[in-house]
């Protein structure tokens, strides 16, 4: 009797443990923002956040504008309309999508540009402060497009249209 309670302790304490892990268990993958023109003020990213067990984001902040919110985009009176959210429940996990819900970033300091990034750090009720670095990607761009740079792109494909000092003769 006494080896089939002790089993059984392991067994509970072992779910309890496990419990408790599951519950802060966060994954975020495929974190990326379009690239914004000289005079936008604003910009967005996306991604896919899976949860262990039901969490709520509940801010985020970056460094790369005066405001961050959480934003979803929705269709009301046939007009597709954006609107802030103060949190954003994940029962399993949620698609942040440029038709969806995204972390909308207001003010930007300077524009995001292509084949940088940045840090985001995303607060959940349960699994606390998650630090992720977004990838920016031309507009239009697929996630998948995104996943290898982590910011270390070193083709040099910006300011195509000035390069008028190459010495080429044309």
């Amino acid at each position: 009797m006494r080896i089939f309670v002790l089993t059984a302790t392991i067994c509970i304490s072992a779910l309890i443990a496990f419990q408790a892990y599951a519950d802060t268990h966060v994954k975020i993958e495929k974190p990326y923002a379009f690239a914004t023109a000289e005079n936008q003020r604003a910009g967005a990213a996306f991604m896919t956040i899976t949860v262990g067990e039901s969490d709520t984001l509940i801010s985020a902040s970056a460094d790369v504008s005066e405001t961050v919110e959480i934003h979803d985009m929705a269709m009301e009176d046939g007009m597709m309309k954006m609107r802030k959210l103060d949190t954003m429940p994940i029962e399993d996990s949620a698609t942040l999508e440029p038709t969806g819900k995204h972390i909308m970033f207001i003010g930007l300091n300077e524009p995001l540009k292509e084949g940088e990034s940045f840090p985001l750090t995303l607060t959940f009720e349960k699994a606390g402060e998650q630090t992720v670095d977004v990838a920016i990607v031309a507009p239009g761009k697929k996630p998948e497009d995104a996943k290898d740079h982590k910011g270390h792109d070193h083709h040099d494909h910006h300011d195509h249209g000035h390069d008028h000092h190459h010495g080429h003769d044309h």
